[in-house]
C-alpha cells in the first residue's frame, strides 16, 4: 500500500510541476517580484534590471516551520493490534486508547527553479505522538487488566519542491511536496495483571524508513499556513511490531526569508 501511494504521489508531483512550469512568468509590473513576494522572482526587483532584462542569479530562501501531526491513524493501529491480542486471550471488557498529537519544527532552504517553482531540502524534529491504552475486564474467567504508554519521536530529512501561484497583491496559493527519510525512536511501558499480557514491545528502540508529504498552502508575503497529508515509518502491525507506515493529516505555519 505504501509503495502504491508513493508512485501515485510522484506522478501527481510530475503533473503539478509541469502545470506550474507552463504557466506564464511574472513579468507584469502590476504584480511585483521582490524577495518575500508571492512568487519566487528570478529577476531583480529593480526597474533598471527589469528594463535590461538581465536575470540575476537565483537567491536561496531560508524557511522555518512549526509542524503539527494528528495521531489518529497510529492510535487506531494500536487499538487494532490490541484487539487481536485480546481476542486470543478470550477477553471480555473495555479497551480504549487516548492520544496526543505530534509537534515539531524544521528548517530548510529553497532555490528558485523558475518564477513559480523552487527546489530544496529541509531537516526537522518531531516530538510525538504519545499514546496511552487501558483495558479492564476478564480473560479466561479471571479478572484482568493492563495499561501501556507509547511515545514516538522523529528526525526527518526531506527533498522538497514548492510551487507558487500568485493571486492579487501579496497573496498566493502554494503546493509543496516532500520525500525523504525518517529516523524514529519509540519507548513503550506496560503493566498487566491476571491473564493479560502487554500489547506493545517493552523496549526502547529505533528504526528508519520512507517519509513523504503533500501540502496545499496559502501565503501572504513571506507568511504561510498549510494543511498536509504525511506518511511515516514506525506504524504498528497486528502483532504490535513497528513495521508499518502510518498516515497523518496535519498543518504547519511557515515563514520564508
Amino acid at each position: 500500500m505504501a509503495a502504491f501511494d508513493l508512485k501515485r504521489s510522484l506522478l501527481f508531483l510530475a503533473v503539478v510541476l509541469g502545470a506550474f512550469r507552463a504557466a506564464p512568468a511574472w513579468a507584469d509590473e502590476s504584480v511585483p517580484e521582490p524577495d518575500g513576494s508571492p512568487g519566487w522572482g528570478l529577476l531583480s526587483s529593480s526597474p533598471d534590471s527589469r528594463d535590461e532584462e538581465s536575470p540575476s542569479p537565483p537567491k536561496a530562501h531560508l524557511f522555518v516551520d512549526l509542524d503539527y501531526f494528528d495521531p489518529t491513524q497510529l492510535a487506531n493501529q494500536l487499538l487494532d493490534a490490541t484487539s487481536q491480542s485480546l481476542d486470543n486471550d478470550a477477553f471480555s471488557g473495555s479497551n480504549s486508547v487516548s492520544a496526543s498529537g505530534a509537534w515539531g519544527g524544521r528548517v530548510g532552504v529553497l532555490v528558485p527553479f523558475n518564477p513559480h517553482i523552487a527546489l530544496g531540502g529541509s531537516f526537522g524534529y518531531i516530538a510525538g505522538p504519545r499514546l496511552s491504552e487501558n483495558a479492564q475486564g476478564t480473560a479466561g474467567g479471571t479478572a484482568s487488566s493492563f495499561s501501556d504508554d507509547l511515545s514516538m519521536n522523529y528526525w526527518r530529512i526531506l527533498a522538497e519542491a514548492r510551487e507558487r501561484l500568485p493571486l492579487s497583491g501579496s497573496w498566493a496559493l502554494g503546493l509543496g511536496e516532500g520525500l525523504g527519510v525518517a529516523i524514529y525512536g519509540h519507548a513503550a511501558t506496560c503493566s498487566a495483571s491476571g491473564k493479560l499480557g502487554c500489547s506493545t514491545p517493552l523496549a526502547t528502540g529505533t528504526g528508519d524508513g520512507l517519509t513523504w508529504e503533500v501540502e496545499p498552502s496559502i501565503f501572504y508575503g513571506p507568511f504561510g499556513v498549510a494543511f498536509r497529508y504525511a506518511q511515516f515509518p514506525g506504524g504498528l502491525s497486528s502483532g504490535g511490531q513497528f513495521t508499518r507506515q502510518w498516515g497523518s493529516l496535519g498543518s504547519f505555519l511557515e515563514v520564508v526569508f
